[in-house]
């Protein structure tokens, strides 16, 4: 019986710290008209910009699209739909375990011939962690420690 609960523990502790390493990251969206109406089945396609390697999905009935286990790295976008301009989005930047959503994809309406190209990345939102950070300068350091001083002198006074 100990040598049973001895392998378990030992797996646990083997396969516990692999399970935590999060190398790949992902990439969703939704797909819609100039109306804000979801667009379903539309093909869309991503390309690592270094490697060139591409893949490929659709979007599902309610014009969510959606990219798990991508590579990290800088990724191109594009979306062809027959009615619709060509959609590109570039130099769409992934780390290591971010989930990023694009939010709405509006696809304009026209010909094929004419591509919408979006260049400016907006600005990166972390939806997947609760993780926070900032910066403290020396000022920030001086005035709590000053806080603190006060406060304990008031204190026993």
């Amino acid at each position: 019986m100990r040598l049973g609960v001895l392998c378990f523990s030992l797996s646990v502790v083997v396969t516990a710290p692999l399970a935590a390493q999060n190398v790949s990251a992902g990439l969703s969206g939704t797909v819609t008209d100039p109306a804000d109406a979801v667009i379903p089945a539309v093909p869309i396609e991503v390309r690592h910009g270094e490697t060139g390697f591409v893949r490929r999905t659709t979007t599902n009935d309610t014009g969510y699209l959606s990219f798990p286990e991508l590579t990290p790295g800088a990724y191109t976008l594009r979306i062809e739909h027959k009615g619709f301009r060509k959609y590109e989005q570039t130099s769409i930047a992934l780390n290591s375990g971010e989930q990023r959503s694009l939010g709405r994809l509006a696809l304009q309406v026209g010909d094929t011939a004419s591509t919408v190209t979006v260049e400016a990345e907006a600005a990166q939102v972390q939806l997947g962690s609760s993780e926070k950070s900032g910066s403290i300068t020396q000022e920030d350091l001086q005035n709590l420690a000053l806080r603190g001083r006060g406060g304990l002198a008031a204190g026993r006074g």
